[in-house]
């Protein structure tokens, strides 16, 4: 492999590094290493999976859209496709990671592990889109950093941090579901994930629309967003650790 596209790859999953070390230090129960791996792992193996699911969607929502463009125009369509196609399509696919490598999972045996493991996978999959990213960037490499650089940079703080703060969301919703499977009823912790899921996606959904079809500058619009969902997200993961352990069941 040439060096510059070995280093893509090392450039492409540096910014989910940095936001993993950041994360495992608010953990109190630091989690297996090898767990923490293979989530890791599994986040960035269903990126291809999800993209071909994301095709599918956003070309049904394309068939929609060139066949009734009066009862789904262009405005309905980009609506669809970034908090459809791409924000709950992502949203639900990182999930699934957790849900089926942590379901019985002895080592899943606190409630802020969901949201570890969440935002976990997320970082799996957001080093995945990075890499790519950073891939078409390769020819440069080795000659001019300063583009790819500042493109990392924008990332680091933009996608995958939003990566991050979207899966966490669900990550302590999924948790709350769990230490209430002995004192609520189905339905109840149904709800809760449904509502998870509903704020994670819509946060997504909100970004991906001002990035890719308004295409506004990303630090005017969102920084502080993002900031103050970050701020509810460490708010939301200090709760979870003060859940007594003998009301979590997953």
């Amino acid at each position: 492999m040439p060096y510059n596209y070995l280093f893509a790859i090392i450039l492409g999953v540096l910014p989910s590094v940095i936001w993993l070390a950041f994360y495992l230090r608010k953990d109190i129960h630091p989690e297996p290493r090898k767990w923490l791996f293979l989530i890791f792992l599994a986040g960035m193996a269903i990126a291809p999976f999800v993209v071909a699911i994301e095709w599918q969607v956003i070309g049904f929502f394309n068939f929609l859209n060139s066949n009734s463009p009066v009862f789904f125009n262009s405005f309905a369509k980009n609506l669809a496709i970034v908090f459809i196609g791409i924000a709950a399509v992502e949203e639900f696919s990182k999930y699934l990671v957790v849900r089926f490598a942590m379901k019985k999972n002895p080592v899943f045996d606190e409630p802020a592990d969901a949201m570890i493991y969440m935002i976990v996978s997320a970082l799996g999959f957001a080093a995945v889109e990075n890499i790519i990213v950073m891939h078409s960037f390769a020819p440069l490499l080795l000659f001019n950093l300063s583009q790819p650089l500042s493109t990392l940079a924008i990332r680091f703080i933009g996608a995958t941090f939003l990566h991050t703060l979207s899966s966490a969301i669900i990550g302590f919703y999924y948790a709350l579901s769990l230490t209430r499977m002995t004192s609520h009823s189905r339905t109840h912790r149904k709800y809760l994930m449904v509502q998870g899921f509903i704020i994670a996606t819509l946060l997504h959904g909100a970004f991906n629309y001002f990035i890719i079809v308004l295409k506004e500058p990303l630090a005017i619009y969102f920084s502080i967003p993002l900031l103050i969902v970050a701020i509810y997200v460490m708010k939301e993961f200090k709760i979870l650790q003060r859940i007594s352990l003998k009301r979590f069941n997953n």
